[in-house]
């Protein structure tokens, strides 16, 4: 990632905000189920964020025509996530 590339909808918005706009800007069709996600730390957000749009720009390439692709959370607490990395 570029030196301080943040996107403003991330920053704003949180992952429930900035993945769904990504997606719908994405070359495959994309459904996104993420309810009741909430903040976390910049760290976490961003890392999230940059892996859901490297795993659609993958399937665009890879994938063909036909391809489909869906990104789903389960809600977290920040607990969870910590003891999860």
């Amino acid at each position: 990632m570029a030196f301080r590339i943040y996107p403003p909808l991330l920053a704003s918005g949180g992952l429930a905000q900035a993945i769904p706009a990504a997606a719908a800007k994405a070359a495959v069709t994309t459904s996104v189920t993420l309810d009741r996600i909430g903040r976390y730390p910049l760290e976490a957000e961003t890392a999230v964020y940059f892996c859901c749009l490297e795993a659609l720009q993958n399937a665009a390439k890879h994938a063909g025509d036909a391809a489909t692709a869906k990104i789903s959370a389960p809600v977290v607490s920040l607990t969870q996530l910590e003891t999860s990395l």
